[in-house]
């Protein structure tokens, strides 16, 4: 039975170190959505870092700082900066946000249970805001009302037509939306519990746990066969 898992973890490798390198997603900087303090992907902070904490973003020095976060003092994050960037605009002031509870099923995740500070900045500073900057927060507001970062991203990309269109007032939006799910989740059945995980999801879940530790893709597989006993287990 051993060897049949491993022949499913080598399967799974080998897809994965197949995919396109556009397929995976870029990570610069490492968020501590508790502390509110962002990383290096290398910083020995983040390995200690717990996976509820963690959020991965491809975002430049200038958009972390204006989401209300700080760089670590051990990594000094962005350190080096380009001085022709150009200046992001601080993340408008925004209504706390009730998060929106558990949906029907695991596949529809609407829960975050720490959200993100959002800082606080002049209502004038708005006005100017590109619909690209519109969308950036957007996504940063769906976050803080309580989506995962995928379902987050789907709704921005529903709701960017009327996102942009609202202009200054794209927070009432997001705003509304976070409300209509949220009702939609309370007026749904209560989910049945979560099927167990199979053995491929098991070892696939630990792989990319690992890499997102900071090991190699040769390290990550060395670890996953060394603990499939007690991974299989669980």
């Amino acid at each position: 039975m051993k060897k049949g898992f491993r022949a499913v973890l080598a399967l799974i490798i080998a897809v994965f170190v197949m995919m396109p390198l556009d397929a995976r997603a870029a990570t610069t900087y490492v968020l501590n959505k508790n502390s509110h303090k962002f990383h290096e992907p290398s910083c020995a902070s983040v390995g200690k870092m717990k996976s509820k904490n963690r959020w991965d973003v491809d975002m430049s020095y200038d958009e972390v700082i204006s989401m209300g976060y700080s760089p670590c003092h051990n990594c000094n994050p962005g350190r080096v900066s380009s001085s022709s960037a150009a200046p992001v605009t601080p993340v408008a002031p925004v209504t706390p946000v009730t998060p929106v509870t558990q949906g029907t099923s695991a596949d529809s995740a609407l829960v975050r249970t720490a959200p993100i500070q959002a800082a606080a900045v002049p209502v004038a500073a708005v006005s100017a805001l590109t619909p690209e900057q519109i969308v950036q927060q957007a996504f940063a507001l769906y976050i803080q009302g309580g989506l995962d970062q995928n379902t987050a991203l789907q709704r921005v990309q529903i709701k960017t037509p009327e996102l942009v269109a609202a202009g200054s007032g794209f927070a009432a939006v997001v705003q509304a939306d976070l409300a209509a799910l949220k009702g939609a989740a309370a007026a749904a059945p209560a989910a049945a519990a979560p099927a167990a995980l199979t053995p491929q999801q098991i070892v696939q879940q630990a792989f990319a746990q690992y890499v997102a530790a900071g090991m190699t893709q040769e390290q990550a597989l060395a670890a996953v066969q060394a603990n499939l006993p007690a991974l299989l287990a669980q």
